[in-house]
């Protein structure tokens, strides 16, 4: 059976984070576009030659998206996710970016998931569905997303280590690029 949920993608842990904090950890966008302005001007310009206009609220929406698609790429039981919304916390200390979206899932799937892993969910399901409850912003859903949870988070092997955020990574650089100006200063 079909169901859409509202859900906030902080509620299914790491596997779905769209974290800008931590997402750009290679080189330096920015030193990319200065090298490519050096070479294409013959100049030796650094960071501080150029005004940049970041127009994160843009990359993270954009982000949100990304992640959005590949979660209901990647993970049985997920059939679509329309992002609603993105936001950024006013600091960074202690939270990230996030996103809402309706999740439509097949509820058929996701319990067959659960009944095939049965050992691993009870145990998962004893530590964490306290923490589940209390945190999730849909109440009435907290089932779907504790399965979520655990199916991303538990049983797809590698997932947060090597794919969480690397998957859209090569997205992840576009859509940065396609969100940063610079303007050489003058003189």
């Amino acid at each position: 059976m079909l169901k859409t949920v509202k859900i906030d993608n902080r509620d299914l842990g790491l596997g779905a984070t769209i974290d800008t904090y931590n997402m750009f950890t290679s080189e330096s966008t920015e030193d990319y576009l200065i090298e490519d302005y050096n070479s294409e001007h013959g100049t030796d310009c650094n960071y501080d030659d150029f005004e940049w206009t970041y127009h994160h609220d843009e990359i993270v929406k954009e982000l949100a998206e990304a992640r959005a698609k590949q979660l209901a790429r990647d993970i049985d039981g997920i059939v679509s996710v329309k992002v609603l919304s993105s936001h950024s916390p006013d600091y960074y200390n202690f939270t990230t970016d996030w996103f809402v979206a309706e999740f439509t899932v097949e509820t058929d799937t996701l319990d067959k998931i659960i009944k095939d892993n049965l050992d691993k969910w009870n145990s998962w399901y004893m530590k964490h569905w306290l923490n589940v409850v209390e945190n999730a912003k849909d109440k009435d859903n907290c089932y779907i997303v504790a399965q979520l949870d655990f199916i991303i988070n538990e049983l797809t092997d590698g997932y947060i280590e090597e794919e969480c955020v690397w998957s859209i990574e090569e997205q992840a650089s576009d859509i940065y690029f396609d969100n940063i100006e610079m303007e050489k200063r003058n003189a």
